[in-house]
């Protein structure tokens, strides 16, 4: 989205808010409007990091921060776009405020938070650290992990399984128990994978039942699985054998009239079923049976009463069948709580034991912690405090998270304090993960418990056209008049359709002025086809999925007389309408590939972007190669298995090898690909000779390291001409996966090749058509968008049943997923379906909503070939129908009642939808004549990817050759000359520089004088986590590093003590050298860092052959002198710096000082090119500093080493590359 003027956003908004912004209303210009009024407000960039801003995805969050340096750029730079931003902030500033506040924010990124919310939480636990009993030294669980532990856990589980129950009778408990107990193996993979399916449907409902208590110690929440059950007693013997012959013998009504008059033989029928289940046993069809059913509710059978003496004993055998039913139900519920508690605990065990944890267990162990109740502490722990709250996306919160996010609101919005805000912004129309317990109505629950967030509405778009919008407010306010929503039986899709009628406004384009007319809005165009059938001569690829071939309709008939041209017929209504068991399967590929090109055809020489939107993973792949095929560049979105590429699966086979050398397929399929001829295989090599290269690859492995391996291996394959440079990309990814799992990487090959299988990872590149999810497309916009999987039907999701206390409330009853008819037979039931429809067809809805209004300017839609005329009453609710019917009840272009394979049955059109707005314009400021030449600088030699993460450290001497000659002597730890005794050099160091970390200045009032310094030094936080690494007696290592302090330190004219003040680094004269020489004049101010971690791009060396370096590494103090004063919320550029590198060797003589100074100052170097660098300082700039504290000296170390020629080494180079203002990363 452009930042042109928004009016329903412009002016300061309320401190406390909550938006609904409606797709492209400028959801995020609002919250980063927001964010940047805090920051840029008096003292706001004091400490950035008072000012949260919480989103869904890491991309939502990368937008948001991108979208913060953008607009304060534009300000400074734009006075219009500062004029508006100013407006929204309701903070004035000078344009060189804006640049400025741009830089210090990148300087600072550290302390600028905008994360997703799984980030948020992840810190918190990370502050709060053993209070949340977890393993020492967690982490975060990946894929395999959670695979890997939640399997341990369910076999744990059943092994501790017991039967039970009544007398007479089996659990689950006992079922499991006698498979476990048939042979001495284990449970077979088909029965351990049945259970698994099982356990991971029921456990999210689980674990709302137990409020998210960890452990599995759900004791006080056992009776929510048994809460379902019988609500009479069943008969006993007697009674239902007089039940029996009360059904038999009661008369039945009659059909026919006069002398035709006899028993319906329909009814005859339906009783003898009755009692044939009757006496089988078989309760469920009993009780569910249409006859039964119809004699309890006092419905009609074929349309006739079911009363008098058939209708009472049905009743008392319906009740009795009911009554098993339930009772059967409440034991498979009660087993199941019970066995999901145990695997619960099992899996806490497991996630113990091996130290990794979901973002899911994260939240539930802060909920249940007492963390929330010192939230006080916690921002302390997390070096922060908070003043503003933004919540981006909040219809995606789940309810736990809710949970933590609540005391944070509660606080922020208890007091109306000047400076402090909360912004809460989102859509329930696009929530998208109630399958990961997202709960869209939660915004709407926010609003009614904080009454004093003012809500507002955004629903002008600044992205879709009017045309498109036409369409989007056709289907979306007609919802209540969809045949398919509105059913009698299925009162949870009604819900759903006026729950979002209720919160949906009707959306229009947002009007700004261009050469085009209003944005040029109003060109756009609405298609919808009906898919082409599958030919035996077709090529593509399809997607065979019985719920995407649409056979039933759900409106009536409807009169197409005011149809397109277009609309003309490929065969008569008579072909249409032939059964569905005639109709071939719809190609979703093909219809595809036709929509694509025909879009791309109408477009011409114009670049557009087509994104074609599918609701799951599994037809993205075949998409892709059916358009590739087809000559259509296309890229698939979020990636693709490595496996699928030829030589990473023969890579993948090579591996394998290495554990597994008998596979002889394994080796052929290595030996058939440019893989074996890397490794020097030419055709299929023999036993021995695959033995022998297996040996060789496990003792490389084990010596040299996963990744170093393998990238030989790769740079092997990539030199054999004709490997194709697709394949050779898919590689290097490949071997970036492996230096990921390097350092958790078990012995064996196994568990490497199942990630690098499993994981989906792009391709790299973005084509002109662009296939993804359309979860993956949320946030995203394409000028064309194609939905070819609009038949899917709604609801039939695996998983538990639930009853929620409304929104915010937990769950009240849990059960096992039942069939429609069972849940008729209880209340709650009933009420646990009801609410499953409704959460499902909601989110159905918000699916085709956001579907729907990605495109801009052009919207095809492929559906089934269909015949609404004959459409059934019972007709299952999809998107393809919610379509059709709002289209329909739309007014305007008419839709066709029914249409076969392949036809074109709605279209809108106007104008041209590929010409872009302003395109007039754009084509005259471009130059007249030839080519504009563009010029690209020279690029870094080497790459970042293989450079050498060299610590500052390692450069004393010179680097290990200039080393040897002092290495004996400087050894750490050494007796030698002067070298400390008592504590070793390393203990007494390691406290040392604890003590000077302490330090901010020396020239404060609380720190005037020694007595007054040395307890505050003893007491020092930094002292006590500088003991944990101390490996003799802590105590007498503080003592002696007090001693050598207060020596150095304690006595007047100290030049250790003088480097500790203000004053000496502001001192730019005196034998400072040319360290003061071009500073700005006026006044300066100082920032002191200590024990300052930095990450930055280093020259090569001498030896350039070396490649590029990364220098890593903690500067022991670094002082920054910023030009301008130091009054709350000023800014000022870093003009020069000063690198003190503290140093406890005893010097016996000044000889020794230098030889001790000239080892030492390559690494004071190396620390002075990484500021110059970061900090984009001549090297002049940078003075660098040894402080001896022991021999209470101080040495300057000039920035570069003196040649005999009087040169300075590589000074011009270096010069050249600072200016250039290299990106570099560093620590807080």
């Amino acid at each position: 989205m452009s930042d042109t003027p928004i009016p329903e956003l412009e002016g300061q908004p309320p401190p406390r808010t909550l938006v609904r912004a409606s797709a492209g209303t400028g959801k995020t210009h609002t919250l980063t409007g927001r964010m940047l009024g805090a920051l840029l407000a008096p003292g706001g960039m004091d400490d950035p990091a008072r000012v949260l801003a919480t989103t869904f995805t890491r991309k939502a969050a990368g937008e948001i921060l991108n979208r913060v340096l953008e607009r304060l750029l534009d300000a400074a730079h734009d006075g219009s776009k500062r004029d508006r931003l100013e407006a929204q902030t309701g903070v004035p500033l000078p344009p060189v405020a804006y640049e400025r506040a741009a830089v210090e924010l990148a300087r600072r990124m550290d302390r600028l938070r905008i994360m997703t919310i799984d980030a948020l939480l992840f810190r918190m636990a990370r502050g709060a650290g053993l209070d949340l009993a977890m393993a020492p030294g967690w982490r975060l669980a990946d894929e395999r992990d959670e695979r890997v532990m939640r399997r341990a856990a369910l076999e744990a589980a059943l092994a501790a399984g017991e039967s039970g129950g009544p007398a007479g009778s089996l659990t689950p408990d006992a079922v499991i128990t006698l498979i476990r107990l048939t042979g001495k193996r284990p449970l077979s993979a088909r029965v351990l994978a049945s259970l698994e399916g099982l356990v991971d449907s029921a456990h999210p409902a689980y674990l709302e039942t137990t409020r998210g208590s960890v452990g599995g110690d759900a004791g006080a929440f056992a009776g929510l699985w048994t809460r379902v059950g019988p609500r009479g007693e069943p008969l006993d013997g007697d009674g239902l054998a007089a039940a029996l012959s009360a059904v038999r013998d009661a008369p039945v009504p009659d059909s026919g009239s006069g002398k035709n008059t006899r028993p319906d033989r329909r009814f005859v029928d339906a009783v003898a079923r009755v009692i044939a289940c009757a006496r089988t046993q078989d309760w469920e069809a009993v009780a569910t049976h249409t006859l039964v059913r119809a004699a309890i509710t006092g419905g009609t059978f074929y349309r006739k009463a079911v009363d008098g003496d058939l209708g009472a004993a049905l009743r008392v055998l319906g009740e009795h069948a009911a009554c098993h039913v339930l009772g059967q139900l409440r034991e498979r519920n009660g087993a199941a709580g019970r066995l999901l508690a145990r695997y619960e605990s099992c899996l806490w065990d497991a996630r113990r034991a091996s130290g990794a944890v979901g973002f899911g267990e994260i939240t539930r162990l802060l909920v249940w912690s007492d963390v929330l109740d010192r939230l006080g502490e916690l921002w302390y722990r997390l070096d922060a405090g908070l003043s503003t709250l933004l919540i981006d996306e909040a219809q995606d919160t789940s309810l736990l998270q809710f949970r933590m996010l609540e005391p944070l609101l509660d606080e922020l919005l208890s007091t109306e304090e000047a400076g402090r805000g909360v912004l809460v912004v989102g859509d329930p129309k696009q929530s998208l993960y109630a399958w990961r317990q997202a709960e869209a109505e939660l915004m709407d629950a926010m609003g009614v418990k904080w009454g004093s967030l003012e809500q507002r509405t955004l629903s002008a778009s600044w992205r879709s056209g009017r045309v498109v919008l036409g369409a989007v407010n056709a289907v979306f306010a007609s919802l209540g008049s969809c045949a398919c929503l509105t059913r009698d039986d299925r009162p949870g899709l009604g819900d759903a359709a006026r729950a979002f009628v209720e919160g949906y406004d009707e959306h229009r384009p947002g009007e700004r002025a261009t050469d085009a007319g209003p944005r040029g809005d109003e060109l756009g165009l609405v298609q919808v086809w009906t898919l082409p059938a599958q030919g035996d001569a077709d090529t593509h690829d399809s997607h065979d999925s019985n719920d995407s071939n649409d056979t039933h309709g759900s409106e009536g008939t409807h009169d197409a007389h005011g149809s397109h041209d277009s609309h003309a017929s490929n065969g008569s209504h008579a072909s249409r309408t032939n059964s569905a068991d005639a109709r071939p399967k719809p190609d979703m590929a093909r219809g595809v590939v036709e929509a694509v090109g025909r879009l791309l055809t109408e477009a011409g020489g114009t670049r557009v972007e087509v994104g074609v939107l599918v609701r799951t993973n599994k037809p993205i792949r075949a998409l892709v190669r059916a358009l590739r095929q087809a000559g259509i560049d296309a890229s698939e979105e979020g990636g693709a298995p490595l496996s699928d590429d030829p030589l990473v699966s023969s890579v993948l086979s090579l591996l394998h090898l290495a554990d597994h050398p008998g596979d002889t397929l394994c080796a052929y399929h290595v030996a058939m690909t440019p893989v074996g001829r890397a490794i020097g295989w030419h055709g299929v090599p023999s036993r021995a000779r695959i033995r022998r290269r297996a040996m060789r690859l496990r003792r490389a492995l084990a010596s040299r390291g996963w990744a170093a391996v393998l990238e030989t291996l790769v740079e092997r394959i990539a030199a054999i001409d004709g490997v194709p440079g697709a394949s050779v990309t898919r590689l290097w990814q490949m071997l970036g996966l492996v230096r990921e799992f390097e350092a958790t990487a078990p012995v064996r090959t196994g568990p490497l090749v199942e990630m690098i299988a499993e994981r989906r990872v792009a391709s790299g590149g973005q084509a002109q058509v662009r296939v993804m999810t359309i979860h993956a497309a949320k946030g995203l916009e394409f000028d064309a968008v194609v939905l070819p999987e609009l038949d899917r039907t709604w609801g039939g999701r695996a998983g538990a049943l639930l009853a929620r206390d409304g929104p915010l409330g937990g769950a009240t009853a849990a059960s096992l997923s039942v069939s429609r008819d069972v849940a008729g037979l209880h209340p709650m039931l009933g009420q646990m379906v009801r609410q499953r429809d409704r959460r499902e067809a909601f989110e159905g809805l918000c699916t085709l909503y956001v579907a729907m209004t990605r495109a801009r300017r052009a919207l095809v839609m492929l559906v089934g070939e269909y015949d609404d005329a004959k459409a059934k009453p019972t007709s299952a609710a999809s998107a393809a129908r919610v379509v059709r019917s709002g289209l329909r009840a739309g007014g305007g272009d008419p839709l066709l009642d029914a249409a076969g394979a392949g036809e074109l049955v709605y279209e809108r059109r106007v104008g041209e939808w590929w010409v872009r707005p302003g395109a007039a314009k754009a084509a005259a400021r471009t130059p007249e004549g030839g080519p504009i030449e563009i010029r690209l600088g020279e690029a870094d030699r080497g790459s970042l990817r293989r450079a050498r993460v060299v610590p500052p450290s390692s450069l004393e001497g010179g680097g290990p050759g200039g080393a040897i000659a002092l290495g004996a002597r400087f050894a750490m730890g050494a007796p030698t000359g002067g070298a400390p005794t008592g504590p070793s050099a390393r203990d007494l160091g390691t406290i040392v520089h604890a003590m000077l970390a302490s330090i901010e200045w020396l020239d404060d009032d609380a720190a005037s004088g020694w007595d007054a310094l040395e307890p505050m030094l003893r007491e020092a936080g930094r002292i006590e986590h500088a003991r944990r690494y101390v490996a003799g007696d802590a105590e007498a290592v503080v003592d002696a590093g007090l001693a050598m302090l207060r020596e150095a330190m304690g006595g007047a004219g100290s030049r250790v003590r003088e480097c500790l003040t203000r004053g000496w680094s502001m001192d730019a004269n005196g034998d400072h050298g040319s360290h003061g020489s071009h500073i700005p004049s006026g006044p300066m101010t100082p920032e002191a860092r200590r024990e300052w971690a930095f990450l930055c791009q280093d020259e090569p060396g001498d030896d350039p052959g070396q490649g590029p370096r990364l220098l890593s590494g903690a500067i022991d103090r670094l002082v920054l002198v910023r030009a301008g004063g130091v009054a709350p919320g000023t800014l000022g550029a870093v003009v020069r710096g000063d690198v003190i590198d503290f140093k406890t060797d005893r010097i016996a003589s000044p000889d020794e000082l230098a030889e001790r100074v000239a080892h030492y100052a390559p690494q004071v170097r190396a620390y002075q090119r990484a500021v110059a660098r970061m900090f984009a300082l001549p090297p002049e700039r940078v003075r660098g500093v040894l402080a001896f504290v022991a021999a209470g000296e101080v040495v300057e170390v000039e920035a570069t080493e003196r040649r005999s020629d009087g040169a300075t080494e590589g000074q011009e180079r270096w010069c050249a590359r600072v200016q250039r203002g290299s990106r570099v990363q560093r620590g807080p």
